[in-house]
């Protein structure tokens, strides 16, 4: 079974799997990785013309640093081989990734070369495939019997019902359907009985050249046909529940609450966090909810907003102002060093206070739609 580790490189660099085994071509080396052993086994599309490409291969590896260094270096049927021992734990990812980079720079300058005869029958090779767990070099014949071996079998039709003679079956099959009488008979009597009744022509004659007129001003006319002109109107009316003042005075309330804990830091800490106001954001849809601000979307939120982020840029410049006084013993001095020392530090938290209201309201937005959608 693949283990998460290999599963999940696998995956990661979209490689293809058959089995227990991870194969694909990496800057143009084929490659397959399977778990022998205790261990990752790296078989490349390498071969050598002498055992000096396995010893230099084998010397660099070793003079690299990290994980990679504790390679084996080593060949499967003539193939390059690369052997990492998991006894002691697994190999990252991150050591499979540059294991793939090292061979790809490094091999063919210590003497590898890709092999260029097939496999399966000697002949030049074009393509490579997935043949023994491994990737080979294959001639397009033998590459075009490979997949072929490798798609699954249709599966056999299903095999047709028996069907008796055409002949003797013909007017079992084709008979007309019959309803049946004892619950069809009575009701079709009753409704054909209907149907001579309402037939009778001669029974209206009389009233064919008949016209019948009514007074449009009398009653019998107005309850008959309706009278749109009548001085009462009795249709139902909908009403847009609440009013926009007192959606401005449930939303300026709960901003009001929800900058209390701004102030209580300000003031008590001495650390000036405009963000802390997005509570009078949500305390503001929140309030205007419960004092029934006009029903609607996106005037009850824009009002919520626009209301939170005045009354907090208000407050926000409240508590710096106050929390300077104890150092400058009064008020006029208490402004003039906001001004003068701290007006970078006072707009930025200008905009840190209204995007904090903003936010606290949008974070109500779900309130403010059941309060709208509510019957």
């Amino acid at each position: 079974m693949m283990s998460s580790s290999l599963s999940s490189w696998q995956s990661a660099n979209n490689y293809r799997k058959e089995g227990d085994v991870v194969y694909g071509v990496y800057q143009g080396c084929g490659f397959s990785v399977s778990e022998e052993d205790g261990g990752k086994l790296f078989v490349f599309m390498l071969s050598a013309s002498d055992n000096r490409a396995f010893d230099n291969l084998e010397n660099a590896i070793a003079a690299e640093e990290g994980e990679l260094n504790q390679g084996q270096v080593g060949d499967v049927e003539n193939y390059l081989a690369v052997f990492f021992d998991e006894s002691r734990g697994s190999i990252s990812l991150r050591t499979m990734d540059s294991l793939l980079d090292f061979i790809a720079a490094e091999a063919r300058r210590m003497g590898f070369r890709v092999p260029n005869v097939c496999v399966k029958c000697g002949a030049k090779a074009t393509k490579r495939s997935f043949v023994d767990n491994m990737v080979q070099p294959l001639c397009a014949e033998c590459s075009a019997k490979q997949k072929q071996n490798r798609r699954p079998a249709k599966a056999a039709p299903a095999p047709k019902p028996e069907r008796g003679n055409e002949e003797d079956d013909y007017e079992s099959r084709y008979a007309p359907i019959k309803p049946d009488s004892s619950k069809y008979d009575e009701s079709y009597d009753e409704y054909s009985g209907m149907k001579s009744k309402y037939d009778d022509r001669d029974r209206y004659s009389d009233y064919d050249n008949e016209r019948v007129s009514f007074d449009d001003s009398g009653d019998e006319y107005r309850e008959i046909m309706g009278d749109s002109h009548s001085d009462k109107d009795d249709s139902p009316t909908t009403e847009m529940e609440g009013t926009v003042g007192k959606g401005i005075l449930g939303a300026a309330l709960g901003a009001c609450i929800g900058v209390i804990p701004y102030l209580i830091v300000s003031m008590i800490a001495d650390f000036h966090m405009a963000a802390l106001c997005f509570p009078a954001g949500m305390l503001a849809v929140v309030f205007y909810t419960m004092l029934h601000g006009v029903r609607s979307k996106g005037t009850g939120m824009g009002i919520c907003m626009s209301v939170s982020a005045v009354i907090s840029v208000i407050f926000m410049f409240l508590g710096m102002v106050l929390s300077y006084v104890s150092d400058t013993t009064n008020f006029s001095a208490a402004l003039s060093y906001l001004f003068d020392k701290q007006l970078t530090f006072f707009l930025i938290n200008i905009v840190f206070s209204v995007l904090g209201a903003i936010f606290g309201s949008f974070f109500m937005i779900s309130v403010m739609n059941k309060y709208v959608d509510k019957d």
